[in-house]
């Protein structure tokens, strides 16, 4: 893979000097891929290399986007959350970091909303805010069980 071919020559200039991009690093590089591999490194087309590159940043950006319209949505708020920085940085980095861990946003939304009182507040909400109280959508409610009076 080109990934891996690039760690390679990255490595081999480190130890050897020059750039990762002096052809006999490249060499090197395709000489040690195919011996772990067994197979040769499949020639890329820089052109689609960065075609393909812009097509998954746009569909990041689409995904990210999308959350944060889910959360400008859910907490009644009407700036433009997706145009600002820091909330771009939250959800393309915390929000899909904690989803790939099972924590989802729509459901830590569904906990926030659901308190009339955090509800008169939302428009306050910063996504540090927001971290600092990520977990408590997610605990357990612990249930004490009554124990009757004298006993």
């Amino acid at each position: 893979m080109q990934t891996d071919t690039r760690n390679i020559r990255v490595i081999l200039a480190k130890a050897y000097g020059g750039k990762h991009s002096d052809k006999k690093h490249c060499d090197t590089a395709d000489l040690i891929y195919k011996e772990i591999t067994g197979k040769d490194n499949p020639k890329r087309d820089p052109l689609t290399g960065w075609l393909e590159m812009g097509q998954a940043k746009t569909a990041e950006m689409q995904e990210v986007t999308d959350i944060l319209t889910t959360f400008e949505r859910e907490l009644r708020r009407r700036d433009d959350l997706a145009g600002k920085d820091t909330w771009r940085d939250f959800a393309r980095g915390f929000v899909r970091k904690e989803q790939a861990a099972g924590k989802d946003y729509r459901r830590w939304l569904t906990w926030f909303c659901s308190d009339q009182k955090r509800m008169e507040w939302a428009w306050k909400e910063t996504p540090e805010s927001i971290r600092a109280r990520w977990d408590m959508a997610f605990e357990k409610p612990v249930i004490k069980e009554r124990v009757p009076a004298g006993v």
